[in-house]
């Protein structure tokens, strides 16, 4: 059973980032919430864990969210490694 939890809470963490866009560049958890479908202290759980590993960055003025520097890495790996 605990490993069907992490499963749900990584699915939940992957959904999370791809609720951004270009369009939605800045989200609120009741934003996310709305999207996915997701109690609102699910997704505030979830996106504390993101905030930690620096996936996400919250803005300070309003309290939406954004990608953070930790995806702009992991494009920066991807890119490089497309090259090779």
């Amino acid at each position: 059973m605990n490993h069907m939890r992490k499963n749900r809470a990584i699915k939940r963490a992957i959904d999370i980032l791809k609720s951004f866009s270009l369009e939605s560049a800045e989200l609120g958890v009741t934003d996310i919430s709305t999207k996915l479908g997701l109690a609102k202290s699910v997704v505030h759980n979830d996106i504390a864990a993101l905030l930690g590993g620096n996936f996400l960055a919250r803005n300070e003025i309003n309290g939406k969210y954004s990608l953070g520097p930790e995806t702009i890495r992991q494009g920066q790996v991807l890119k490089y490694n497309a090259r090779a």
